[in-house]
């Protein structure tokens, strides 16, 4: 088992997962600002905010592997927010895979979305993502649940690695 693959797998589908369901709810219940906050994650993260910022982090790392600059987070619809994981989610995840099946977790790149730019290894990148994202998705699926949407349970990637074992 590949437990770093799916570890990003688990946080891809969970995401999509997230996103179908505030689907459902309403622009206001979508832009009410959380009662927790975490220091450096968000000041005020209201779920639609959340949702955003973990988009935004694998369209931010895949624009600095290739080079480029920050990402268009334009389009924070559920619909665009779903569209742009859709792309991105597919891309990171394959960047991961990627990654791990050459073996080039040590290697680095230089982050041009940064001012100034800055240099990171791929190992870095890939960790710093899983951690800051599985802290925003606790408190998307915290949201949710304050909304009366239950039957993500607490996004526990536990259940979903005893899944692909083997």
């Amino acid at each position: 088992m590949n437990v770093l693959q799916h570890l990003v797998d688990h946080h891809v589908e969970t995401l999509t997962a997230v996103i179908g369901r505030a689907a459902r709810l309403d622009e206001e219940t979508l832009d009410r600002t959380g009662t927790v906050s975490v220091e450096t994650i968000d000041d005020r993260p209201t779920l639609r905010s959340l949702i955003n910022a973990m988009v935004t982090q694998e369209e931010h790392w895949l624009s600095a592997l290739r080079g480029d600059g920050w990402p268009d987070e334009s389009d924070r619809s559920i619909a665009g927010l779903a569209a742009r994981h859709a792309v991105a989610g597919r891309d990171y995840r394959a960047f991961v895979a990627r990654t791990l099946a050459d073996g080039t977790l040590g290697d680095t790149i230089v982050d041009t979305t940064c001012t100034p730019p800055t240099t990171h290894t791929l190992g870095g990148v890939i960790g710093h993502v899983i951690t800051y994202a599985a802290v925003r998705r606790t408190l998307a699926i915290g949201a949710l649940h304050t909304a009366g949407v239950t039957d993500l349970g607490a996004g526990d990637p536990r259940p979903y690695l005893d899944a692909h074992a083997g």
